[in-house]
């Protein structure tokens, strides 16, 4: 479904888009250009759809507390 930039550099999000990706009036959205140069226009800012990479970085560490005691007692 191509669309067309206006006079003011706007754009029209087509009506079967938006449903498809729940956009309502008043949501922000956060356009990103990816690697290949396509404008990309997301429902999430992109480090919450990247916080999934970071999962487990840190409990891979071992629990966080326990962690603080030991290097307190090497002190």
């Amino acid at each position: 479904m191509p669309t067309t930039v206006s006079s003011k550099n706007q754009i029209v999000i087509p009506r079967l888009i938006r449903q498809k990706a729940g956009i309502k009036p008043g949501m922000k959205l956060y356009p990103t250009v990816n690697d290949n140069g396509d404008i990309v226009i997301s429902t999430k800012p992109i480090w919450y759809r990247n916080i999934g990479a970071l999962t487990g970085v840190w409990t891979s560490l071992g629990d966080p507390a326990e962690l603080l005691r030991t290097r307190r007692d090497q002190e």
